[in-house]
């Protein structure tokens, strides 16, 4: 378990609930009935923030993230510095009584989430579970903030300026993190998004006691195709097996360019039937997407296990076994599927 990440984690559930306490209080003082209204909407989305957070946590004492922040023991003591701010935050708040200084200290409050550590997590978990993820709500919940702001009257340039530099780099840090973990080209995640992603998933699927399927997809002839029709093609034909490997699975699916022409596709609770079907199913795509223009084809490998009993080793297993498929695939004429 990653000690450091868990104090990261629990740090954030302390931060959200001093929000969440702020805007209870808010919402039942007694004010104006539409600004109590807001922040009774803005406590419910604090409490979907710390359902969040402690999902994440149960991850993290699981042993299923590891290893996915760089300078975590930097970023954790400046996270300790934030929940102190943010308790003298809380405490200005509950003796505030000017409307401006309410909206200016809650809103001050929201932004320790700027950060693009949190955009790198936010992106992680995403991957991996289907929980209510800030990285889909976060920037509605601070917009929510300039619109009150400009009912009440009390916009101004400074907290215009603020906020609009918060969005920025907001969306700056999500892009940023999105290259952390993602290949640009293929859309899928790249080698190291891949592999941290399914060493977590091989810990859920044990815990879960479900069965675990590992595809792995070359493309045919790919140095033909750079050669005889050029890189700019040969980027192409990346980009449309890698949305075409996104069309055929399902969202629980990790999948992920394992380098150059390489795919490898984790799919948890799946049949050994479905594993080949869903790889044949890709395999036939991809041919019929570009029969018209070059001739590319797929030779596959499957690798399939009943049940995970060591989440990291049995992961490196699957994808050896499905690469090694795979490359039986290539032998007896290309374009097939090996399980």
């Amino acid at each position: 378990m990653d000690e450091t990440l868990l104090k990261i984690v629990n740090i954030c559930i302390r931060l959200e609930k001093v929000a969440y306490e702020s805007y209870k209080s808010l919402a039942s003082a007694d004010i104006d009935e539409e600004i109590a209204r807001f922040f009774g909407g803005m406590a419910e989305e604090e409490l979907e923030h710390i359902g969040f957070w402690e999902s994440t946590r149960e991850l993290v004492i699981s042993g299923s993230m590891e290893d996915i922040l760089e300078e975590e023991e930097k970023f954790l003591n400046d996270l300790e510095g934030t929940y102190i701010i943010a308790i003298t935050l809380k405490e200005k708040l509950d003796s505030a009584s000017d409307v401006r200084d309410i909206f200016q200290f809650a809103f001050y409050l929201e932004t320790y989430l700027m950060r693009p550590a949190f955009a790198t997590i936010f992106g992680f978990v995403k991957n991996v579970s289907n929980i209510k993820n800030p990285i889909d709500s976060y920037q509605t919940h601070l917009e929510k903030f300039i619109r009150e702001f400009e009912r009440q009257h009390i916009d101004s340039v400074e907290l215009t300026s603020i906020a609009n530099i918060i969005f920025l780099l907001y969306k700056e840090n999500i892009e940023l993190s999105k290259l952390s973990y993602l290949d640009v080209l293929s859309g899928l995640l790249n080698r190291r998004g891949l592999f941290s992603t399914m060493h977590t998933v091989a810990h859920l699927i044990q815990r879960d006691k479900k069965s675990c399927g590992v595809i792995m997809l070359d493309i045919d002839n790919f140095k033909m195709i750079n050669d005889q029709y050029g890189h700019q093609m040969g980027d192409q034909v990346i980009s449309s097996v890698g949305s075409i490997i996104r069309a055929c699975i399902r969202g629980s699916d990790i999948a992920g360019r394992f380098g150059g022409e390489e795919f490898v596709i984790m799919l948890p609770d799946v049949s050994e039937a479905n594993l080949v079907q869903i790889a044949e199913n890709i395999r036939k795509r991809v041919s019929s997407e570009f029969k018209d223009r070059i001739p590319i084809t797929l030779s596959a490998g499957c690798a399939y296990a009943k049940n995970i009993i060591d989440p990291d080793t049995d992961v490196d297993r699957l994808v050896k076994m499905a690469d090694s498929k795979m490359y039986i695939s290539k032998r007896e004429g290309k374009d097939r599927v090996t399980i």
